[in-house]
Order: structure tokens, then sequence, then C-alpha cells
């Protein structure tokens, strides 16, 4: 979806447009990922741009269709600051 692009690409702008819009911040891929896991998958570690998801409603714990959740992704790129944020904002850890 096109709010998925924008959190691949870290449009912090146009992911709020989008959201304002009714776009669904929680869409799956057909790999089971939300804009959030691309978010963290993709290198765009600021962690405003994790923020402004997660401010939308974001699902923290939601597991793709491998069982891989956006905490997985930011601690196997070793991205702690996400790890922090992520937590922080209620992930579970295990």
């Amino acid at each position: 979806t096109p709010l998925h692009c924008a959190a691949i690409c870290g449009h912090i702008n146009v992911i709020k447009f989008l959201h304002e819009r009714g776009a669904n911040i929680n869409a799956r891929t057909s790999h089971g990922h939300l804009p959030l896991h691309l978010a963290v998958m993709n290198g765009h570690f600021e962690a405003e741009v994790v923020r402004a998801l997660i401010n939308r409603g974001a699902d923290l714990n939601c597991a793709g269709r491998f069982g891989d959740t956006p905490l997985m992704y930011a601690a196997w790129k070793g991205q702690w600051q996400l790890v922090k944020v992520l937590l922080n904002a209620g992930a579970d850890p295990h």
C-alpha cells in the first residue's frame, strides 16, 4: 500500500497524511508485515519514523508469516534505540 511505501522510505509526513485520510496503519503485506515491520527492516532506524507509526496505533506485537515481529527485526539489526522504543511502547520481549 502507499502507507507501506512511506514506511519503507521513512517519510513521516506521508505516513501522517495517509493515516489522517483513513489508511490502515495495520494493513499487512502478503508476508504479513505491517508498515511498522517495514520501517524497522528497511534501514529507517530513526526512532521518529517508528514512533509516528506507534502513535497512530501500529500493532507492536504483530507477527509476520514466519513469526517475525518488529522487535525481532530491531534486535537482529542491532538497532538498540529502536529496541528501547518498542519495549517502552509495550512490545512483548518474549
